[in-house]
Formats: C-alpha cells, sequence, structure tokens
C-alpha cells in the first residue's frame, strides 16, 4: 500500500512525458510545503540572459543566488528530460489576479542513479533556461490576450543528500502584450 501511494504522489509531483498534457495544480488545497524563510540563497526570474526583460515571446531564466557565507548545493534536476522541469513551477495571473498559465510538473521519476549537484559558492548565480514561450504558445497558440500579466516561479526539492530542500518563490515579475 505505501509503494502504491508513494508511486501515485510522485506521479503528480513530478513534468510530463514528452507529447502528454502538463499538469495543473488548480486543486484549491493548500500547499504542504513551505517557503523557506532567512535562506541564505534567493530566487528571481529573468529575460533569457540575466539583464533581459521577461518577455512572453522568448525563454526566462530562473536565477539563483548564494547571498549566503558558505556554498549552497541544489540538486541537479532542472532538466529532466531535454524540455522538462521536475524542480520548477511557473505561474502567469492576468491583471485581475487569475491563471492564465500554470505549469506545474507531473512525471514518474526513479532517483536510483547517481544524484548530481550544481555548487553554488558564495555570491555565486545560477541561470536556468525555461522555455516560457512554448508553454504560452501550447495553451494559446495565437499567444496570451493583449494585457498586463505577472510572472512567478517556484522551485522545490525534497531529495538529495546535503543540498538544499524545500521551497522558494520568486518574487513577481511584470510584462505587457500589446498588440
Amino acid at each position: 500500500m505505501k509503494t502504491i501511494l508513494f508511486l501515485l504522489w510522485a506521479f503528480c509531483l513530478v513534468p510530463s512525458l514528452p507529447g502528454a498534457e502538463q499538469c495543473s495544480s488548480d486543486t484549491g488545497q493548500e500547499e504542504k510545503n513551505t517557503v523557506v524563510l532567512d535562506s541564505p540563497i534567493t530566487l528571481s526570474i529573468r529575460g533569457e540572459r540575466y539583464c533581459d526583460p521577461v518577455s512572453p515571446d522568448s525563454p526566462v531564466s530562473f536565477v539563483f543566488k548564494n547571498q549566503g557565507k558558505t556554498p549552497i548545493y541544489l540538486l541537479d534536476l532542472f532538466k529532466v528530460y531535454e524540455e522538462h522541469f521536475l524542480t520548477l513551477s511557473l505561474t502567469i495571473r492576468d491583471d485581475k489576479g487569475e491563471k492564465v498559465l500554470n505549469y506545474v510538473p507531473c512525471i514518474k521519476l526513479g532517483l536510483r542513479q547517481p544524484l548530481k549537484y550544481v555548487d553554488l559558492l558564495p555570491g555565486g548565480i545560477y541561470l536556468v533556461s525555461f522555455p516560457l514561450s512554448k508553454f504560452i504558445k501550447n495553451r494559446y497558440p495565437e499567444g496570451l490576450p493583449k494585457g498586463e500579466y505577472t510572472l512567478t516561479g517556484e522551485y522545490e526539492n525534497q531529495f538529495g543528500r546535503n543540498c538544499f530542500k524545500g521551497k522558494l518563490v520568486s518574487p513577481p515579475v511584470k510584462f505587457t502584450v500589446e498588440e
């Protein structure tokens, strides 16, 4: 029974297989993992390159920054497959605060292989490119309707050894879609 519950949990936690639909967390249930407060690591979202503004027509970067005095290790499960992310999620809301796109990873994944880590030294920055435009096109083939939007990203991990575990939420980033 424990194995079945774990497999159900793993299937809903972890990005879909190529060709499958992305899962959504619009369940209305309360979040179980809490954001790690007072963490020396921060998460933000930028354009594809660090100084670029966010655009719905291009990838975005999840930016991890170690503001502490000791190295931090991140479990390197960012790209489970070429385009799927196990530990990253993303939400776009319109100017009314309603969700218009929600990418939450959902895939079954075995962690039996040796795990790899990203070593984030004090003051170090690590960028993970995320194909925002592709996920928007999957839901809105003609692109997002004209308007103002807010993008928020999350990193969540509960696996690995001697690495960061918990949830980080980026500050919201605004962008506008014009005709």
